[in-house]
């Protein structure tokens, strides 16, 4: 159940991103999109910034579970901008927070970088 929840805080984060930037996404909203109370999201996560590291490593993860041994370079390739792909609208809203710059939780520079 605990892990049903966190993976529902995550989707309720993803939906906002797919209709809004990150300016303004606040816990409360989050947990209105999820169905859940804000101690319910903090006996999950910190932050949003916490959720925010938690859906690139999940987007992360999916782009690299997409290669398998034995693939050439090029299907592969395809495969990953494939998962990127799927994740589009998430990914630009992220990146035009940060103004375009390299910068937030998946250009590396977060504690644990995707």
């Amino acid at each position: 159940m605990k892990n049903d929840t966190a993976a529902a805080i995550r989707d309720a984060l993803t939906n906002i991103l797919r209709r809004h930037s990150m300016d303004g996404i606040t816990v409360k909203w989050i947990c209105l999109e999820a169905g859940v109370s804000k101690q319910t999201f903090y006996n999950h996560y910190y932050g949003v910034g916490e959720v925010l590291e938690a859906i690139c490593r999940d987007i992360c993860a999916e782009a690299a579970g997409e290669g398998k041994a034995g693939e050439d370079g090029g299907t592969i390739c395809r495969k990953i901008l494939g998962a990127v792909c799927r994740h589009r609208d998430v990914l630009v809203h992220l990146y035009r927070s940060g103004g375009g710059r390299r910068s937030g939780p998946c250009s590396g520079g977060s504690a644990q970088p995707c």
